[in-house]
């Protein structure tokens, strides 16, 4: 299960969170589910502590950077698995 949500409207931070019900996409999750969230910082009340965060920025017209950040061991052990999957299959990572 994938789930996308896109918090760019959300103005009122927790509380909209919590009373429009996106709350419980952030609730108990097993590991085939996803919860891909735009503009978190509109929900950071709501988020979990343990989270994988992407952040994709623009270098130029052509390229762009991706930095990934784990919060506990889990999320560190997925970004290591992510950087070999890169290096082997010859991506350019920093």
């Amino acid at each position: 299960l994938v789930r996308h949500l896109d918090a760019y409207r959300l103005t009122g931070g927790a509380g909209e969170t919590q009373a429009s019900g996106l709350d419980i996409c952030f609730g108990e999750s097993s590991p085939s589910e996803l919860t891909c969230v735009e503009w978190p910082e509109r929900v950071e009340g709501v988020l979990p502590a343990g989270r994988l965060e992407v952040r994709i920025g623009h270098q130029s017209p052509a390229s762009r950077t991706i930095q990934l950040t784990g919060s506990d061991a889990v999320e560190t052990s997925i970004i290591i698995d992510l950087l070999r999957f890169i290096k082997s299959n010859h991506f350019r990572s920093s």
